[in-house]
C-alpha cells in the first residue's frame, strides 16, 4: 500500500486469510506462539470483535491504511478494502426434477435465491461469475420501487440492486 501512495499509482492487492479460531489455536500453541495468540486475543477483545485471524488481518489493513494516509498527507490514498467470504451458491438447492412439480408447488417457486443473501451477494456472485472487476465503488442509494400496475410502491430499494437488475437485463438480451 505504501508503495501505491508513494508512485501515486492506484495498485490492487489481493489477500487471502484462512479464518482461523483464535481460541482453538490457543489451546494447540506451545512456545512463543502462546503469547503471540494471547496478544492477538487480547486486540480481539479490545476491538469487539470475535477471536478470529480474519479480524487481526483487517485490523493490520485498517492501522496500515491510517499510517499511510497520515505519511503522506495532500497525496491520493485509497486505503479502503472489501471483504469476501467463501460460500457456496446464493440459489436454493432444488428437490424435485421439473416433472416432478405439481399447481400446489408453485409458491416454492416465487423465489430462487437463499433467504439469508443480500442484494450485495447476488450483485458481487454476478460479477464473479461474468469475470468483472470488483473494484468499482459502490454508493448506497435509495429509490422508489414501481409497482405491479406501474405506480410507485413506496418501498424503497438500494441503489446496487438497480445496478444488478440492469446488468442482468442486459446480459439477457
Amino acid at each position: 500500500m505504501s508503495v501505491s501512495s508513494e508512485q501515486a499509482i492506484n495498485a490492487h492487492y489481493i489477500l487471502v486469510q484462512w479464518q482461523e479460531d483464535l481460541d482453538e489455536n490457543l489451546k494447540r500453541a506451545v512456545g512463543s506462539a502462546i503469547q503471540v495468540t494471547k496478544n492477538a486475543i487480547a486486540i480481539c477483545d479490545e476491538l469487539q470483535r470475535p477471536h478470529l485471524l480474519t479480524e487481526i488481518g483487517k485490523e493490520r489493513i485498517r492501522r496500515a491504511a491510517k499510517k499511510i494516509a497520515a505519511d503522506n498527507p495532500g497525496k491520493f490514498f485509497d486505503g479502503g478494502f472489501r471483504v469476501f467470504k467463501l460460500a457456496d451458491t446464493n440459489m436454493a438447492d432444488v428437490y424435485y426434477s421439473a416433472g416432478e412439480y405439481d399447481q400446489s408447488m408453485l409458491d416454492q417457486l416465487v423465489s430462487n435465491i437463499k433467504p439469508d443473501r443480500t442484494d450485495l451477494d447476488l450483485l458481487f456472485g454476478c460479477l464473479l461469475e461474468w469475470g468483472k472487476s470488483f473494484c468499482w465503488s459502490l454508493e448506497k442509494d435509495t429509490c422508489l420501487r414501481p409497482g405491479r400496475n406501474g405506480s410507485l410502491t413506496g418501498k424503497k430499494i438500494s441503489m446496487w440492486t438497480l445496478f444488478f437488475i440492469t446488468v442482468c437485463s442486459a446480459a439477457m438480451c
